[in-house]
């Protein structure tokens, strides 16, 4: 369980990393990196229900949830024997850092496109759009941006939504 997990993950040299980005920043190309690394296990973004997670962290009120989900992920992934060196490069759990610190206390690195380039490389998907596939972030109660969100266009909610996420 993950009293063991956790336990095993403990008694050795930490060995654990995860990288975290807004999307659209070169997570996929770095978690490729993964086959240079002898005797790691690397994932770029490897459990279906992610995507979800960072909806439900973001919208609030979930938070119990949330974190029993996030130990049920990992209990499911590293088992009871972890590997020797465990790495996630997942930009949907961005908003997991003090989640994860907790749990792992992995080292945790911080990837940030520049927000030029996001924009641009956004606009090539459908985030902000009738067509996006995803529920998208938008800004909670007391952003200055929620009173102008219905007005705004794409690009001031992809500038956002950078920043947003970049800033915290």
């Amino acid at each position: 369980s993950s009293t063991r997990r956790g336990e095993a993950i403990a008694e050795r040299p930490n060995r654990t990393f995860v990288v975290l980005a807004l999307g659209r920043s070169g997570t996929h190309g770095l978690a490729s990196l993964r086959w240079q690394v002898a005797g790691a296990t690397v994932h770029h973004e490897p459990h279906p229900y992610d995507s979800k997670l960072i909806w439900l962290r973001h919208s609030g009120g979930c938070d119990t949830a949330v974190d029993g989900m996030l130990e049920t992920r990992f209990d499911e992934m590293l088992g009871d024997d972890p590997p020797e060196v465990y790495g996630e490069v997942n930009s949907y759990l961005r908003y997991e850092a003090d989640w994860l610190k907790r749990h792992f206390n992995p080292h945790l690195v911080f990837l940030v496109r520049d927000g030029r380039d996001f924009v641009r490389s956004a606009y090539t998907r459908t985030v902000y759009t009738a067509h996006e596939g995803q529920l998208p972030i938008t800004p909670r109660n007391g952003d200055p941006a929620a009173a102008e969100w219905a007005r705004s266009d794409r690009f001031e909610k992809l500038c956002w939504y950078w920043n947003h996420t970049n800033s915290m």
